[in-house]
C-alpha cells in the first residue's frame, strides 16, 4: 500500500502546483484586462464631456487683411487642452494663432471662449470651418466671407 501512496502523493502535490501557478496567471490577466476597460471607460468618458462650440456669426465673420477671427467656446464642465488643428474648406491651416493670454497655461477652462486668429488668403463666397480637439471632438461651421 505504501508503494502505490508515495506516487499518487507526488502527482497530487503537482497538481496542486500547476493548478496554483495557473490561478495566479488567470487573476494577474484578469486584472490586466479589467484595468485596461477602466483606462478606455476614462477616455471615452473624457470625450463625451469635452464640447466646443464655434460662437461666430456665419453671415459675419471677422475677416481682415487676410486674418479670419474666430471665436471658440469650451462648453465642457473641465479644462481641456488649448491644443487645436483647424481645417477651411477642408485644408489643414498651420498659420493659426490663439489668445494665450487667457491664464498663461496650456489648458482652457469651462465656459471660456479662445480667440483664433487665422493668417489665410479667402476669396469671396462661402467657407466652412472644423475645428478639431487633440481628442478629436470638433465643431464646424459654414460662413460666408
Amino acid at each position: 500500500m505504501s508503494d502505490s501512496s508515495t506516487p499518487q502523493m507526488i502527482f497530487f502535490i503537482a497538481a496542486v502546483m500547476v493548478a496554483a501557478s495557473m490561478s495566479g496567471v488567470f487573476i494577474g490577466i484578469g486584472y490586466e484586462m479589467a484595468q485596461s476597460v477602466m483606462d478606455r471607460g476614462e477616455e471615452i468618458t473624457d470625450t463625451i464631456e469635452t464640447r466646443i462650440s464655434i460662437i461666430n456669426d456665419p453671415a459675419m465673420m471677422p475677416y481682415s487683411e487676410g486674418v479670419l477671427t474666430v471665436y471658440v467656446k469650451n462648453l465642457s464642465p473641465d479644462t481641456i487642452n488649448k491644443h487645436l488643428d483647424i481645417f477651411i474648406d477642408g485644408i489643414y491651416v498651420d498659420d493659426v494663432t490663439l489668445d494665450l493670454d487667457l491664464n498663461d497655461t496650456e489648458v482652457w477652462g469651462p465656459d471660456v471662449v479662445q480667440t483664433v486668429w487665422i493668417d489665410i488668403a479667402l476669396s469671396t463666397g462661402d467657407h466652412a470651418i472644423k475645428v478639431v480637439l487633440s481628442n478629436s471632438v470638433y465643431d464646424s461651421l459654414d460662413f460666408r466671407i
